[in-house]
């Protein structure tokens, strides 16, 4: 698994770089559809940004 991880994850970077993206945002989605409603209404947002400028 840990293999094709990190083909999707290199492909990701790959087609951000080649198309000018400098960050990927990446979310927990992990319960998101329990947690939805109240995230909004709290006004949170949870992940992660990563810079992918070279």
């Amino acid at each position: 698994m840990k293999d094709v991880n990190h083909k999707i994850s290199r492909q990701m970077v790959n087609f951000a770089l080649a198309n000018g993206v400098g960050i990927i945002r990446m979310e927990e989605l992990t319960g998101i559809r329990k947690r939805a409603a109240s995230t909004k209404e709290a006004g949170l947002i949870r992940g992660r940004s990563i810079n992918c400028k070279r």
